[in-house]
């Protein structure tokens, strides 16, 4: 089951969902720093949206998503945006 979470659910698990997104950042970015209280900032503001899969009704997650809408400058056309996808249970 895929699940979005809410702010206060974001922050209360941001020790898991922290993990499993800088896991899934590529290679490239460890050359870079990565300001994951920015990437929290947008979370919680509801720029960036978190989901989380299940298994049977679960409440740990097998895996992490992270999502957001980007808008097109001048045209208006929006798109998804897949920022970070991670397996925790594999």
């Amino acid at each position: 089951m895929l699940v979005l979470l809410g702010p206060e659910q974001i922050a209360n698990s941001w020790d898991v969902i922290g993990v499993a997104i800088k896991e899934a950042l590529p290679p490239i970015t460890s050359s870079k720093k990565i300001d994951m209280n920015k990437i929290l900032e947008k979370l919680l503001g509801g720029r960036m949206c978190c989901w989380v899969s299940t298994k049977n009704n679960n409440t740990w997650p097998t895996a992490v998503l992270t999502t957001e809408i980007l808008e097109g400058y001048g045209d208006g056309q929006r798109t998804l945006l897949i920022y970070t996808l991670s397996a925790i249970d594999k």
